[in-house]
């Protein structure tokens, strides 16, 4: 195909603006310019092409500029020659060590025998996804700088960024309006497979749902998360959830998904129940937990099962002799601990009565409005409502394990168990406790003389 050297003349001529279809590439009609001008002053190369009834070389000129003699690109231009309906680009003084980057370059535009690209996976006008060859890219070959991976983005046909899918993705539509960035973020990679994922169908979708299965319980650590996977993965789901036939295949293949929605440290109730739930997921790992959004495909929560199972505490009001029991503790914890502890009254009782129960214990709290500070020096904000104890430790033979118990959950006014004032405060705690092993012996003896 022939063209007129007179778009070669003029910064921002070109015709890939009326491109309808948007098949070019390329952005502001400088390329051939700087690829002129690097390939003279930093390789050495030298330049020519010729098309329809023309040749161009590519040389340097003196200028005088303020009374500066400078060194500036210029352009041989030959005309009226005989017509050439081919376009040829000649490059001289090239050697064996410059070949890899003129692969690694040539290779960096989306055509579809770039060797880089497998088969097409899903194809409109707008955009395509394709399987990632196995021939390795260049070391130099344009990647994104915080995400690794073998696969390719291409945006407008050239190649921007990677990503750690074993695909090529292509979005045509995509405007580049940045002189200064050369190559992807992450956001921006995320941002143009979500762009993709809204073009393709439900099975394409399938598909790469289950390319990602390591990010199915990815949630966005800032507010928004516009360079999570969590975006990608929801909008997966989106495309899968209207077809019901592939939602049931999903579901067949993946039997053991558990959705567990992102919870706000602030939410004690739910931050609650997950720590019993995810103690139960231990002992059940045959289950996966993923993102809220795999909901839409019929998948139950995490707390839902666990409730199902009788894995969550389910409370009653203690019985007299359960009371007898708990007043021991009272008792003991006052003695060892008077000067410990940060509060004169203690909480209200409840007991955990399903043996399935994960937890031996738990405590419901309040927040304080100011920091209260004991006499050994340990700072609190939290006051306990009422502390849940499971009834299979109020029983005979079993004050030890009650009592630790119990003061575990007495510690939890100074955090929560992930804190580091907590853990402090246990430590000191066992520590008083071991310095008074008589009133333990004491206590132990009247626990299992209760009628």
């Amino acid at each position: 195909m022939s063209f007129s050297y007179q778009w070669l003349i003029h910064i921002g001529g070109s015709t890939k603006q009326e491109d309808k279809v948007k098949k070019s590439a390329g952005y502001f009609g400088e390329g051939f310019k700087i690829a002129s001008l690097c390939a003279l002053r930093d390789y050495n190369w030298n330049i020519d092409t010729s098309s329809s009834n023309w040749t161009l070389d590519v040389i340097t000129t003196d200028l005088i500029i303020d009374n500066k003699n400078i060194s500036a690109l210029a352009y041989e231009v030959c005309i009226d020659l005989p017509f050439n309906k081919d376009t040829t680009l000649n490059i001289t003084n090239f050697y064996e060590d410059d070949i890899e980057m003129f692969v690694c370059t040539l290779n960096s535009f989306f055509y579809k025998e770039n060797p880089l690209i497998g088969d097409a996976i899903f194809e409109n006008d707008i955009c395509g996804i394709y399987y990632r060859s196995k021939v390795d890219k260049p070391s130099d070959y344009p990647r994104t700088y915080d995400l690794s991976g073998n696969g390719i983005a291409f945006a407008a046909f050239q190649a921007l960024g990677s990503l750690d899918l074993p695909v090529v993705i292509s979005y045509n539509d995509y405007i580049n309006d940045d002189r200064d960035r050369n190559f992807f973020s992450k956001i921006d990679i995320v941002n143009l497979l979500v762009n993709c994922i809204r073009q393709v169908d439900s099975k394409t979708a399938f598909l790469l749902l289950n390319m990602l299965q390591k990010y199915w319980y990815t949630y966005p650590n800032a507010k928004y998360g516009y360079n999570s996977y969590y975006t990608v993965v929801k909008n997966l789901i989106f495309r899968i959830s209207s077809d019901f036939e592939l939602s049931n295949e999903f579901r067949v293949l993946n039997t053991n998904l558990l959705t567990a929605d992102k919870i706000e440290a602030c939410d004690f109730s739910k931050t609650r129940d997950r720590s019993f739930s995810l103690t139960w997921l231990k002992n059940n790992p045959q289950y996966k937990l993923v993102q809220d959004n795999f909901s839409l495909l019929g998948y139950n929560s995490l707390e839902d099962v666990c409730s199902e199972n009788n894995a969550l505490p389910i409370v009653r009001y203690t019985t007299e002799k359960e009371q007898k029991y708990i007043d021991i503790l009272e008792h003991t914890a006052k003695k060892i601990l008077g000067n410990f502890l940060p509060f004169e009254t203690f909480p209200a009782y409840k007991i955990i009565q399903n043996t399935s129960s994960s937890t031996r214990g738990y405590v419901e709290i309040i927040k304080l409005n100011k920091t209260i500070k004991t006499c050994y020096g340990f700072r609190f904000k939290l006051m306990l409502s009422t502390m849940c104890l499971k009834q299979d430790i109020l029983k005979k033979h079993s004050f030890n394990t009650a009592f630790s118990t119990f003061i575990h959950e007495l510690c939890h006014c100074f955090g929560g168990d992930k804190s580091e004032a907590f853990s402090y405060a246990l430590t000191q705690a066992l520590d008083i406790i071991l310095k008074n092993s008589i009133i333990i012996i004491e206590s132990n003896q009247l626990w299992d003389e209760l009628n």
